[in-house]
């Protein structure tokens, strides 16, 4: 029994001393539900909701999974709105506000880590049509530090008011970088672009280790073997 206690110990002191090496340690999760007393319909999305963030307030609310993601930041491009409701099934989700003459339009957050060294993982998020017309855009994509990383050519959002759902993006593993940017082409959609809400954007910070805890931890792994060696 003590031998396969001791054997589990190692192993676990082994994948973490991976896990460190591949910079996965310590990764905390962030949602963007847009729930709080700060929002009123149409309100204009401050950069200040999921930056920085360190818990839930009354005025800013995660959802029930919120964890702390102190060094990233969010960007939302150009003008979004807050709207209850009437969006597939989202419940509290931003849209893009764009003025009439714009030639090209897009719904655009951007996710930055700014401790150096340290990343953000993008795992997943959600997005839906007004209620009375599934509607098809140009592309959704997510770009990795500048890099393209995911590409959804011309996809249906979905509207259908008599079955309300959403469109669900995942990704397991998460998508990493330092900038982590969601992009969403409405330009072929013109005044409907505003039809389109996103929601519920599920994002993680992971601390690098530096070499030296990773060494620490490798000692600590060759000193308990070499103990039970004697």
């Amino acid at each position: 029994m003590l031998s396969t206690r001791i054997s589990k110990t190692k192993t676990a002191l082994a994948s973490l001393v991976a896990a460190l090496a591949l910079g996965q340690a310590g990764a905390n999760a962030t949602v963007l539900t847009f729930d709080g007393s700060f929002w009123t319909e149409d309100r204009v999305v401050p950069d200040s909701y999921g930056s920085n963030v360190i818990g839930n307030t009354s005025s800013f609310i995660y959802g029930p999974e919120c964890d702390i993601t102190p060094d990233v930041v969010v960007d939302y491009v150009g003008t979004m709105r807050w709207k209850s409701t009437g969006y597939g099934d989202l419940q509290n989700f931003i849209y893009a506000d764009h003025p009439s003459n714009a030639t090209q339009r897009f719904l655009t957050v951007v996710l930055a880590n700014t401790a150096p060294g340290d990343t953000v993982g993008l795992h997943s998020f959600d997005v839906a049509a007004e209620l009375g017309e599934t509607l098809r855009i140009d592309w959704i994509r997510v770009y990795r530090d500048g890099q393209l990383a995911y590409n959804n050519i011309e996809p249906l959002i979905p509207g259908d008011a008599a079955n309300p759902s959403r469109l669900s993006i995942m990704f397991n593993p998460p998508i990493v970088g330092t900038v982590v940017q969601i992009e969403l082409n409405l330009t072929r959609l013109l005044l409907k672009s505003e039809r389109i809400g996103i929601d519920n954007i599920k994002f993680s910070q992971t601390s690098i280790p530096t070499p030296g805890a990773a060494l620490l931890f490798a000692a600590g792994l060759g000193v308990f073997a070499a103990r039970r060696r004697r």
